[in-house]
This record gives C-alpha cells, sequence and structure tokens, in this order.
C-alpha cells in the first residue's frame, strides 16, 4: 500500500516538472500501479511500433483508425507485408468495419504486389452462438446473435480509397466459392464465433500459398474460445504446427513450403 501511495504522488508530483525521461517512467508506474489494483494491466511502453512512422501514417489515413485496437493492426500489417509478395490475393472474413481490409489494400497497393482482395461479411452481425462458443470466465463479454452489425454502405465508403477490395456480402460460407480457384498470399479470419471461423480455416487454409500467413483476430480472447477451438482442432486433425498464440490475442498459422 505504501508503494502505490508513492507512486501515485510521483504521478501528481511529475506533471510539467524534471526530467521528460523520468517523469514519464514515474507516470507509466503510477499509472499501472492503479490499474493492477483493479485487475488490470497498462500496454508495455517504449516500443518501437508506437511510434512507427511508417504504420501510422498509414493507419491514420482510415477514418476509424480510433476504434480499433492499434497492436493488432501493426501486427497485422506487419506480417502482411512479410508474405504480400508471395501471391496478387488476400481475403478477410469478418470485415467489420473495414479497418483491417483497409490496411490490407492500401499496403499491397503500395508495394504493387496486390490485385484482388476479397471482404466477407453478413453485415448483419454475429450468427447465433452455440454451447462452445460460451466464454468460461465471468469478466468475458457473452456474444448475442446481431452483435457487431454494421452498415454495409457505410462500409463501402469507408473502403472507397481501396481500389483492389472488393466486398461480397452474404453469411459465412455462403459466397466462398465464387474465389475458389484463386490462391492467396494472407487471409484474415475475424468471425468470434466457432462455426464461421472452422468454416473459412477449411475453406482459406488449402488455398494459402506455400509460406502463406491465416491470420485470426480472436484466437486468444476469452470472448471468442470458439474461435480456438476451431483453429486447435483443424490444426490437430491434419497434424499442423500448433497455431502461433500472439501476445496481441492474434493466432497465426502458416502454411508450410513444401
Amino acid at each position: 500500500m505504501k508503494y502505490k501511495q508513492e507512486l501515485i504522488g510521483d504521478l501528481c508530483a511529475a506533471d510539467g516538472i524534471g526530467d521528460v525521461a523520468d517523469r514519464y517512467a514515474k507516470q507509466f508506474l503510477a499509472l499501472d500501479a492503479l490499474a493492477m489494483e483493479r485487475g488490470l494491466r497498462l500496454y508495455n511502453r517504449d516500443l518501437v511500433w508506437l511510434n512507427d512512422p511508417e504504420f501510422w501514417g498509414l493507419w491514420k489515413k482510415f477514418p476509424e483508425w480510433r476504434r480499433h485496437r492499434p497492436e493488432r493492426k501493426f501486427m497485422l500489417w506487419s506480417l502482411y507485408r512479410s508474405v504480400a509478395h508471395l501471391g496478387p490475393c488476400t481475403a478477410e472474413c469478418g470485415v467489420y468495419t473495414g479497418g483491417s481490409s483497409f490496411l490490407i489494400c492500401q499496403e499491397g497497393e503500395r508495394l504493387g504486389h496486390l490485385k484482388k482482395h476479397f471482404g466477407f461479411d453478413s453485415f448483419e452481425g454475429l450468427s447465433e452462438p452455440t454451447k462452445i462458443d460460451m466464454p468460461t470466465t465471468e469478466e468475458a463479454y457473452l456474444w448475442a446473435k446481431g452483435d457487431l452489425a454494421v452498415d454495409e454502405h457505410h462500409v463501402r465508403a469507408l473502403l472507397e480509397p481501396c481500389r483492389t477490395a472488393q466486398l461480397l456480402k452474404g453469411w459465412i460460407p455462403e459466397r466462398f466459392d465464387e474465389v475458389g480457384d484463386a490462391q492467396f498470399s494472407f487471409v484474415h479470419v475475424d468471425v468470434d464465433l466457432y462455426e464461421p471461423t472452422l468454416a473459412s480455416i477449411e475453406f482459406f487454409y488449402p488455398r494459402l500459398v506455400p509460406g502463406g500467413i491465416l491470420l485470426c483476430d480472436d484466437y486468444g480472447a476469452e470472448t471468442c474460445p470458439g474461435a480456438r477451438r476451431a483453429l486447435d482442432e483443424y490444426c490437430e486433425r491434419f497434424s499442423l504446427p500448433p497455431v502461433v498464440d500472439l501476445c496481441s490475442c492474434q493466432g497465426m498459422m502458416t502454411k508450410a513450403f513444401v
């Protein structure tokens, strides 16, 4: 308790005076102590990506960039650009307001590798969760049918600068067959629930080019146990390496080179 009180004192006393680095460190520690008291933690400080000019210069072009978790977007952007040269097509299952598709398209077009990005979404929110999707912690949010619904026309307007983007409205996996002949360097799956996550993996993982990446936004979220189970079951069924469990909450699968 005494240590916490000292830190809170530092937070107040350090405001506007003293060495910048020292003030910054004391303020962070004081705020982190307050957060921990309530069972929370602040994100790490002194990380290069927090000030990466290339990422932020691109991400802040998206009108609703403040609505999204930046660490997940940075991870997606960084992973995609590492495999963009492997193939001209990408896909996203669960577009929501279009932030991830925007990053993929803008970066792929800038690099000159992307020819077509396919985005799949019902725009009607989540389907009915099943028992598999029930979180095991009391703190986790319980999804309901229709959660995360967005206006299709609004999303299309946000993605208008992306000449490679093609949105295919429908419940997953209704329209997957329309891209059945394509191969993909990068696929982003963000549909939260077990059944659509599994359907997305079953369709797109075999269509990844060697070295391609399938990234699941929900793998590490306690609110999305069904998404985690879908990836783990698929890997076990086909004797694939374990999913890379990223501390950004995402899970990554890479298509092996033959």
